[in-house]
């Protein structure tokens, strides 16, 4: 017995060595797509055209206000360009820019966002009252742009990035 709780125990701490975080599959059928969110992030009911709109929990078992991870689409019906990436990403820009006060664009890779090309941004932004730091990919997958954003406050950001980039990574088209 004590060699199972010391066992269970060793387990334990490497997980939590790690980083990581039991998931849950979230299928989006309507979309297309199944991802794994942390086991703890509270996913609210979408709105403002946000198919997914879900908030971390910290350590301390609060939901990170500051944080959020988001999924939306966009067809043609919504104005977006979808004959190519570039246009795409160049169009999302233009509509994060039109809805802050500061837009600032750090970082920009191409990434595969589960098989499929993608770019992926780092971006800071600040609106009148609070400032962001996030992890943006987008997409171009058929009739449809997808735009997937894990955003924080800054002092937040650092220790919830890992998360956001694996929820990121386990992106599966059905």
């Amino acid at each position: 017995m004590l060699r199972f709780a010391s066992s269970l125990l060793a387990a334990l701490a490497l997980v939590a060595c790690a980083g990581e975080i039991p998931g849950r599959t979230l299928r989006l059928p309507d979309y297309g797509l199944t991802l794994e969110l942390p086991a703890t992030w509270q996913v609210q009911e979408s709105s403002e055209g946000l198919r997914l709109f879900a908030r971390p929990v910290g350590a301390d078992g609060a939901v990170v206000r500051s944080a959020y991870f988001t999924l939306a689409r966009d067809d043609r019906r919504t104005g977006a360009p979808l004959a190519d990436l570039e246009n795409y990403v160049q169009f999302k820009e233009r509509q994060a820019q039109h809805h802050v006060a500061r837009y600032e664009r750090l970082a920009q890779d191409r990434a595969s966002l589960g098989g499929v090309l993608a770019v992926r941004q780092e971006r800071l932004y600040a609106s009148r009252t609070q400032e962001k730091r996030a992890l943006v990919l987008m997409a171009v997958a058929g009739d449809h742009g997808y735009t997937f954003v894990g955003a924080a406050a800054p002092r937040d950001y650092a220790t919830l990035r890992p998360q956001f980039e694996r929820v990121l990574a386990s992106i599966r088209w059905q």
